[in-house]
């Protein structure tokens, strides 16, 4: 995946959950990825939790499913539709204001 989509993936994830609440510095994640002892590596090699709290209650939100589409950088299959989601996907990188161009 080019470090610039993943780059402005976490920028514009990290706005987003700052509009929720106070997010912490911290995440909640597992000691060891389950990804590394057979288990799926959907959604993401990530499998990290962000806490947003917001006044009385807690949030408690997926980082790896906010992860950019490997679909997107690895070519589809003859089945798949890739350029369709390519296509929801450019329109909302562009009204986040975001670079979207994989190359």
């Amino acid at each position: 995946m080019p470090d610039n989509l993943y780059e402005a993936t976490c920028n514009a994830r990290d706005r987003l959950y700052s509009s929720f609440g106070n997010v912490e510095p911290d995440v909640i994640a597992h000691a060891i990825n389950p990804a590394f002892m057979g288990g799926p590596a959907w959604p993401s090699l990530r499998h990290a939790f962000s806490i947003i709290r917001r006044g009385d209650s807690t949030l408690i939100v997926s980082n790896g499913l906010a992860d950019p589409c490997c679909n997107l950088v690895i070519p589809a299959a003859d089945n798949e539709t890739n350029p369709e989601y390519e296509k929801k996907f450019k329109t909302a990188m562009e009204k986040l204001g975001l670079p979207w161009h994989l190359s």
